[in-house]
């Protein structure tokens, strides 16, 4: 694979990446005069597809400290968007996960509609079909070596 078309669809990635999320965050703040940093609404993503998490769980997710994620969290309990919830596995009794709370559902299924709409107008013109299709199959590819975390991200040769 060429290197430089590899690093321009990297960064473009990145560039779109960040516009939409930007947006999104900006559309969610003046609706609900609640101001969400990305790392805070990344936060409540996770929690969103994964379900409840440890705080040093979802450090490790986000890649930081877990004082990092200590004050991300301080600040989401206070909105009202995630809640501590006492683990159901047996576990110690200190034992807690963190989870969404029903504004905070909402929160993220509100961000969901901006994103569809979003996308919805910036993707307009792959009405064809075929450009679509491409698309999604390329997002699923990547998103599927991705996931391979024990094969080395699909990174080592195949």
């Amino acid at each position: 694979m060429d290197n430089t078309k590899l690093s321009q669809a990297i960064d473009l990635f990145k560039e779109v990446l960040m516009s939409g999320i930007a947006l999104i965050l900006e559309e969610i703040s003046h609706q609900n005069n609640s101001c969400l940093s990305k790392e805070q609404f990344e936060l409540l993503t996770i929690l969103d597809k994964h379900g409840p998490f440890t705080p040093g769980n979802l450090a490790q997710m986000q890649g930081v400290h877990k004082s990092a994620i200590s004050n991300r969290l301080n600040r989401l309990l206070q909105k009202d968007l995630v809640e501590w919830h006492q683990s159901q596995e047996g576990r110690d009794k200190r034992f807690k996960l963190i989870r969404l709370t029903e504004k905070g559902k909402q929160q993220i299924a509100h961000a969901h509609e901006q994103i569809l709409r979003l996308l919805s107008t910036a993707l307009v013109d792959l009405d064809d079909g075929r450009q679509m299709d491409s698309f999604i199959a390329i997002m699923a590819q990547v998103n599927e070596k991705l996931q391979r975390k024990d094969k080395g991200f699909g990174l080592a040769h195949e």
